[in-house]
This record gives structure tokens, sequence and C-alpha cells, in this order.
């Protein structure tokens, strides 16, 4: 998969989970548009930063039923699918 593809697989994935609630794709543009605008000025993987920002909340609704940490959640997510999309994990 191009990253471009692996970009677009991460928006399916972000819109499934994040449907509705305070944390939603609308909050992951935001945050998209943010960490774009530090990588401007800061540089950095673009890819990665791109991934993470879209990736980031992607435990919320796991949270809610489970009340375990969204962050850990999203992360344990987020490696299965750099996994899955085979992209390294030093990315």
């Amino acid at each position: 998969m191009t990253e471009e593809e692996i970009i677009n697989e991460a928006w399916k994935v972000a819109h499934a989970f994040l449907d509705s609630g305070n944390h939603d794709i609308g909050h992951v543009k935001r945050v998209l548009r943010n960490a774009t605008l530090i990588w401007e000025k800061e540089g950095g993987n673009l890819f990665a930063i791109k991934l993470s920002a879209i990736l980031h909340d992607i435990g919320r609704p796991i949270e809610e039923i489970t009340e375990q940490d969204h962050a850990e959640i999203s992360a344990n997510i987020a490696k299965r699918l750099l996994y899955l999309w085979n992209i390294p994990n030093k990315i």
C-alpha cells in the first residue's frame, strides 16, 4: 500500500470509531490541521504525523464502555493497524 492509501484507510477507521461525541471527526481534522502547521515549522515525518493525528482518539468509544484509558486503547489499536498495513514500528 502507498502512504496515501494507508492514510485513506486510517480515515475509514477513524470514521468507524468516531462518528459522534466531543472527539468526533471534526476534532480529528482540527488536530491534523494543527499537527500539519507544527510540521511546517518544525519538520519531521509527515506520514507518521498524519497517522498519529488521525488515529490518536480511536479508543475513546471503548473507554466510555470499559473505563480503560483511551490513550492506551488507541495506541494498542494503532499498533495492530500499523502491523496490518506493514508499517515499520520506527516511523
